[in-house]
């Protein structure tokens, strides 16, 4: 009997307790389980500034940067690079041979801080929300030139490029409005090579 009383008393007590803090469903925050925020895969190219030239014959040059913060000059002149493209709705997407097909006579010049390249590949998805001008410019033979930054979707193996800006003298001019394309534009061209 004494147990049952205390069982009795036990239940009422977490009957009150219950009902004084109940508290309006509405008011109730449904537990969110801690998630870890992973951050896209990087592909093998990361950032790209070139300058192509079809005025005495088709010439292709400029300089990337890979995953491990390595730094390489390329060019190639005679067929034009085509990369075999894919879409989906508006955007491009190159294929991840075709993009690496683009760098060849590739030579390493010098190398990034991995800190630093971290910082930079973090900008990229930024940059990508931003809005894309074109403007022709009323130069004759100059040529096009831009840098792009380049999100990798490795479960498709494609490379999603993200347009940066152009710089210099160019026959069209591209300006991407996002403050981080902007950011990482003017980082590209103060370590650009010269030679």
């Amino acid at each position: 009997m004494k147990y049952v009383n205390v069982i009795r008393i036990s239940i009422g007590l977490i009957a009150v307790i219950t009902a004084s803090c109940s508290v309006e469903p509405s008011k109730v925050l449904a537990y969110q389980p801690y998630q870890t925020v992973q951050q896209a895969p990087v592909g093998e190219v990361v950032f790209d500034c070139y300058n192509v030239n079809h005025s005495w014959g088709y010439r292709l040059s400029g300089f990337f940067i890979d995953r491990t913060g390595q730094v390489y000059r390329y060019s190639r002149s005679g067929a034009p690079w085509q990369p075999r493209t894919v879409m989906q709705g508006k955007q491009i997407y190159y294929e991840a041979t075709a993009l690496l097909g683009k760098f060849t006579n590739k030579v390493l010049i010098t190398s990034i801080s991995a800190p630093v390249m971290q910082s930079k590949i973090a900008l990229i998805d930024s940059a990508a929300s931003g809005t894309v001008a074109y403007r022709r410019e009323r130069v004759a033979d100059a040529g096009t030139n831009g840098c792009t930054a380049y999100r990798f979707i490795a479960d498709k193996n494609l490379y999603q490029p993200v347009e940066l800006g152009s710089y210099g003298i160019t026959q069209i001019s591209t300006i991407n409005n996002s403050s981080a394309a902007q950011a990482l534009l003017q980082w590209l061209i103060a370590i650009r090579p010269t030679h």
